[in-house]
């Protein structure tokens, strides 16, 4: 993304939101900026996961209620 005239990027907490996480969900144990947006590179993305898995509810449900 260009700003001013200067590249920009997103900021880490930026990111985690993006992900569906909390703002410094990765801001621990002193992990610089490469190796949080490297996590969040092989993290699964809860809002998407959720639209992925929600048409599996009512078989979930179903099942439940054969048992």
């Amino acid at each position: 993304m260009i700003e001013d005239g200067e590249e920009s990027h997103l900021w880490d907490t930026e990111l985690e939101k993006l992900f569906g996480l909390k703002e410094h969900y990765l801001d621990v144990a002193g992990l610089g900026s490469t190796r949080r947006r490297r996590l969040l590179g092989k993290a699964w993305c809860i809002p998407v996961i959720e639209d992925l898995l929600q048409p599996l509810v009512p078989l979930f449900k179903c099942l439940k209620e054969t048992d």
